[in-house]
C-alpha cells in the first residue's frame, strides 16, 4: 500500500491547465491562481482544503498516479493510451476535446491508410499509432517518435516522414503547416483518472471530484 502524508491530486498544465482550474473552481475547490509565481508552481498547498495539488504535464499526470505521487488526477484520453498504465477511468470531465489525426502535406499523393504501407510516419504518441496501423494491417516501416512540433517533420531533408499522426484541435496549425487529413484515429478529451489502491483509502476525500455539477 501507498504511504501518502496529505492526499495530492495531479492537475495538468499547458492547454488543458486552465480548464481544468476552472474545473475545480466550478466545485468549490479553492486555489491560489493569484500568487505572483501561480504558473512556475509545481506543488500547490491547498490550505483550505484536504489535499494539495501537484502540477504536470498532461501527458505525465497517469504516471504520477501509477506511481502513487497522487491518488488522483485529470489527464486526457491520448495521455493515458500512451503510458499504457492500469489506472481506473472515474469519468469524462467535457473539456479539452479533439482528435488525433493522420495527415499528409496538401501536395502529397497518400489518399488512403494503405498508401502507407512500408513508409514512415512521424508523431508523439507512438502507441496509439501502432495500435491504428496495427488493426489497419499495415505494416510501418518505421514510426519516428518526436517530442513536439510534429508538422514540421513533413519538410525535414534528412528524417523527413511520408505523413504524421499528430492532435487537431481548432485546426489552425493543420492549415498554417499545409497538411491534409487522410483518417481520424478518435476523439480526444480531458478524463478524471485514479489509482485503484488510493481510490478507496482518499474516497471521502475527493467525493466531490466524483459527484456531478452541471452537465459534467
Amino acid at each position: 500500500m501507498f504511504e501518502i502524508e496529505r492526499p495530492v491530486m495531479a492537475v495538468p498544465t499547458k492547454s488543458l491547465g486552465n480548464p481544468s482550474l476552472d474545473w475545480l473552481a466550478e466545485r468549490g475547490i479553492k486555489i491560489p491562481t493569484d500568487l505572483p509565481d501561480f504558473d512556475r508552481m509545481c506543488f500547490v498547498d491547498l490550505p483550505d482544503e484536504d489535499f494539495d495539488i501537484l502540477r504536470s504535464r498532461p501527458k505525465e499526470v497517469p504516471e504520477r498516479v501509477f506511481c502513487g505521487d497522487s491518488a488522483i488526477g485529470i489527464s486526457c484520453t491520448d495521455g493515458l493510451v500512451e503510458s499504457e498504465r492500469e489506472l481506473t477511468v472515474v469519468k469524462e470531465l467535457g473539456f479539452g476535446a479533439c482528435k488525433m489525426s493522420l495527415m499528409v502535406l496538401q501536395s502529397s499523393d497518400i489518399e488512403d491508410i494503405a498508401q502507407l504501407d512500408g513508409l514512415k510516419v512521424a508523431t508523439s504518441y507512438p502507441v496509439a499509432t501502432k495500435r491504428f496501423f496495427d488493426s489497419a494491417d499495415v505494416e510501418l516501416r518505421e514510426i519516428i517518435v518526436v517530442g513536439g512540433a510534429v508538422e514540421g517533420m513533413l519538410r525535414t531533408r534528412a528524417s523527413r516522414p511520408d505523413a504524421i499522426v499528430d492532435i487537431v484541435d481548432k485546426g489552425t496549425s493543420q492549415r498554417a503547416n499545409n497538411l491534409r487529413v487522410v483518417a481520424e484515429l478518435g476523439s480526444q478529451q480531458a478524463i478524471l483518472i485514479e489509482n485503484p489502491e488510493l481510490a478507496s483509502v482518499y474516497a471521502d476525500v475527493f467525493q466531490v471530484l466524483r459527484e456531478n455539477v452541471g452537465d459534467n
